[in-house]
Formats: C-alpha cells, sequence, structure tokens
C-alpha cells in the first residue's frame, strides 16, 4: 500500500523524468526498477552511480525531476552526497532503505522501510512494484504489465517455495568446494 501511494503521489506532481540513483550493491538493486520503468513508462528515465552525481552534476536533476533512491545501511557516503545533491536541485526524492531511521531518508518526500536483511531483493523488487503502480496511475496500463505484474505478486511464494530445498542443496555441495563459498 506504502508504494501504491508513493505512485500516486509522484503521479501527481507530474514529473518530467525520473532517476534511480544510488552506489555499491543497492544501486545494482535499483537496476530492475529502472529497466522496468525504461520497458513500461512513456516517462524518460536514467540510471546515475553516486559518485557520477557528483562529479557530473547532471543537468536533468531540478524540480521536475523524481529521483528514486537505495541504500541498506542508509548512510553510504556517496550516496549521502548524491542526495544531498539532488535535494540541493529540487528534485522529489525516494528513499528505500533498511530502517525508517537511515541518513538517506532524512529530508526525502517520500520515504519506504524494509525491514529485512533481504538488503538487494526488496528494493529491486519494491521499484518495480512502483513502476507498476506509476504505469498504471499515468494510464499507461497494457495486458504485457498485467501479466508482470502478476508475475511480480506470485514471486515472494515461489521463492518461498524454493528456500529450503536451496539450502538444504547448498550445505549438500558446500564441502565439494575448498572454503565452503557455496554455503
Amino acid at each position: 500500500q506504502a508504494i501504491r501511494q508513493v505512485a500516486r503521489e509522484i503521479h501527481a506532481h507530474k514529473p518530467r523524468n525520473i532517476v534511480f540513483f544510488g552506489s555499491g550493491g543497492s544501486s545494482a538493486a535499483l537496476y530492475s526498477g529502472y529497466w522496468t520503468a525504461l520497458h513500461y513508462l512513456k516517462l524518460p528515465v536514467s540510471y546515475l552511480l553516486g559518485p557520477d552525481i557528483l562529479s557530473v552534476s547532471p543537468a536533468i536533476l531540478d524540480s521536475e525531476t523524481v529521483a528514486i533512491g537505495a541504500s541498506y545501511s542508509g548512510k553510504t557516503m556517496d550516496t549521502i552526497r548524491a542526495k544531498e545533491f539532488i535535494v540541493k536541485s529540487g528534485a522529489k526524492l525516494f528513499t528505500l532503505t533498511r530502517r525508517a531511521d537511515a541518513e538517506l531518508a532524512k529530508g526525502a518526500t517520500w520515504s519506504v522501510t524494509y525491514e529485512s536483511i533481504a538488503l538487494y531483493t526488496s528494493p529491486a523488487y519494491l521499484t518495480m512494484m512502483l513502476v507498476v503502480d506509476l504505469a498504471r496511475e499515468r494510464g499507461e496500463g497494457s495486458p504485457e504489465l498485467d501479466k508482470f505484474e502478476k508475475a511480480l505478486e506470485e514471486l515472494p511464494g515461489q521463492l518461498q517455495a524454493i528456500a529450503e530445498p536451496s539450502s538444504q542443496m547448498a550445505e549438500r555441495l558446500a564441502p565439494a568446494l575448498d572454503s565452503g563459498k557455496l554455503l
């Protein structure tokens, strides 16, 4: 519900473009949302790394932009400095962090937390759902979007069903590796 509400509010803002940003693994997790936005939204989207924002000062970041950032810890220095630049540019900011008190979430227009150790899958999943909801808000629904949304809704159950067998297999095969890295 929180993601659906953020999508409504982003749509009401009528952004000219959307920028996904982050650093390290969190930025990689956001790539799924970026790809989904490229595929389903008729709205320009960009994907920038925190250090790129700091070194280039992209002109696309302004009051008509919505920036979407993620950080598991919420305190990755490159991401925090990029956030400061984004806020100063006047862009609206949506953040995804593990906890509500994360530095990245402070001063954000919208913030959603995922109280989970699923540091990559949570932001990936939530940004894909955000894009689905935003596409619907913008009147850009399609049978393909419906199919994608249904697959996203089924994904947690599918992952749950394979979690224990996958763990058992990893434990069984780990001794075959010199350092047990598979486990």
